[in-house]
């Protein structure tokens, strides 16, 4: 299997802020920045490209069984996109991308707003222009 130590030999999750979820009893979550270079075996059978990642800050969380075992473990959901140079991807996605091997599929691929999102966007913005002028008269 894929061991992403070995693609990036200095690979750290900088695993902080653990809490307690009060609303889902045995979850906990914390947050990761992770970072790495590309100059381990190569990443995803590509050659190493000794490029580096950080990653944004990512939720992560772990779910604990009544007996204490981890049944469930979520990873990559990104919470600030604009940090790290993934692209604002998480998960697997932002160091592929940040190495310049993204995975050529469009969850692989940095955010981009829809042209019917950016036409929703233009439509609030101008009524909030309106009702300015509105309010100057």
């Amino acid at each position: 299997g894929f061991k992403i130590e070995d693609a990036f030999p200095d690979f750290n999750p900088r695993f902080h802020h653990f809490r307690a979820d009060p609303l889902d009893s045995g979850r906990i979550w914390f947050t990761t920045v992770a970072s790495g270079t590309d100059n381990g075996t190569g990443f995803l059978g590509n050659k190493p490209t000794g490029k580096s990642f950080m990653t944004p800050p990512q939720a992560m969380s772990l779910k604990f069984s009544e007996d204490g075992k981890v049944i469930k473990y979520t990873i990559g959901h990104v919470m600030e996109r604009s940090l790290g140079n993934t692209g604002g991807l998480g998960g697997i996605f932002g160091p592929a991308y940040a190495i310049g091997k993204p995975l050529p599929i469009p969850e692989a691929q940095p955010y981009k707003p829809s042209k019917r999102f950016r036409l929703l966007q233009a439509v609030g913005s101008l009524g909030s222009w309106l009702e300015k002028i509105k309010a100057k008269n």
